[in-house]
């Protein structure tokens, strides 16, 4: 595409679509804002265990929080009268307003937790999600009694917090992928997190 876009001198937005002037298909409009669309609602961190987290609560990073919350943060606000613009404002600046809503959603919303390989339906779980209470903390806290569950350890284990989108799969999470209501396996009759 690029020699044929450099002989055929597209302009305006054909060279936005195949690459400018010539460029790669790499960086045309497409390849950037369609095929390679940023994932909003998904985090990464290291495992770390914390006995004061409940079997249903992660605690994770700032920054990650703020990240993977903003569609529906700026979404609170703006049902509370916030205009959209200032909403978003609010978020990156962190306004008091926004970290209301910011815990209210995290209330309400819960994220599903990850530890890959997903070998079976343990790895994948439901937790209400904290925020660590130190921003240089970039680790994902969970308590120690779900690693069996999860096949998951302390050494360096990379864990991923996907949020879901729909109001659906928000209370799919709830009722069925919390580890307090998947204490049991089926399979063996024997605890799941101990």
């Amino acid at each position: 595409v690029a020699t044929k876009s450099i002989q055929k001198n597209f302009k305006g937005i054909l060279a936005q679509l195949f690459g400018l002037r010539g460029g790669s298909a790499k960086t045309s409009f497409y390849q950037a804002n369609v095929v390679n669309k940023p994932i909003d609602l998904v985090a990464r961190g290291v495992a770390t265990p914390d006995v004061n987290l409940n079997l249903d609560e992660a605690s994770v990073p700032q920054d990650a929080v703020w990240k993977i919350f903003t569609p529906f943060v700026i979404r609170r606000l703006v049902t509370k009268g916030v205009p959209s613009v200032s909403a978003a404002d609010f978020v990156t600046k962190r306004h008091p307003m926004a970290l209301q809503a910011l815990h209210e959603e995290m209330k309400d919303r819960p994220a599903m937790i990850t530890r890959d390989p997903i070998l079976h339906k343990y790895n994948i779980q439901g937790f209400f999600v904290k925020m660590n209470a130190s921003p240089h903390d970039t680790t994902v806290h969970m308590n120690p009694l779900i690693c069996k569950g999860m096949t998951a350890d302390f050494d360096g284990d990379t864990i991923n917090v996907q949020l879901p989108a729909s109001r659906e799969a928000k209370e799919e999470i709830k009722e069925k992928m919390m580890p307090s209501s998947n204490l049991i396996s089926e399979r063996l009759m024997t605890p799941v997190f101990t």
